[in-house]
């Protein structure tokens, strides 16, 4: 299950139909770098966040430090998107509609390029960046987003580093 935001969809499940949890192989685009834990998709849910930890389903977490990295240059997307189909096209020109119609850059332009954001999860599941993984029991988060010691909780995988170019490759291969 690719988790794109908070994870309130998995804890659904994972509280409804807890036998799943055994089954159930979670891939989460989350978290700041140890020990500060806030960001984005953890602050949207942090109940349903600590109900995922406190499960006993599969975890890879990727946190800001490694889903930031995933990161291309305009001139790339326009080379090696647009042009290259109907879905290509489409693609090139949503982003420039949506740069567009914009008063601020977003967080996710970066100069003359756009953060990948959630795309490291795909990029995770096709090729695990074994070197870059780190094993800790599963996190609880307070209120204020920080990782609390958990030491009875199952092991996760968190990754802190993502191989930007690797999910770009990919991404660039299936798209052709």
């Amino acid at each position: 299950m690719l988790c794109w935001g908070p994870l309130i969809d998995a804890a659904s499940a994972l509280l409804e139909r807890p036998e799943i949890a055994e089954k159930l192989h979670i891939v989460w685009i989350g978290g700041e770098a140890y020990p500060r834990g806030g960001e984005f998709n953890l602050s949207n849910d942090i109940h349903a966040a600590n109900a995922v930890m406190r499960s006993q389903a599969a975890v890879q977490m990727v946190t800001a430090p490694g889903f930031r990295r995933a990161h291309v240059g305009f001139a790339e997307l326009q080379r090696r998107v647009s042009g290259h189909g109907k879905i290509g096209e489409y693609l090139y020109r949503q982003l420039l509609e949506y740069l567009e119609n914009r008063e601020y850059p977003t967080v996710w332009q970066l100069g003359e390029g756009w953060r990948l954001g959630d795309s490291p999860s795909i990029g995770l599941l096709l090729n695990p960046h074994e070197y870059s993984r780190e094993e800790r029991p599963a996190p609880l988060f307070s209120p204020d987003m920080d990782y609390l010691p958990s030491p009875g909780l199952r092991p996760i995988e968190i990754y802190q580093d993502i191989d930007a170019g690797s999910c770009w490759r990919i991404f660039i291969a299936s798209s052709n």
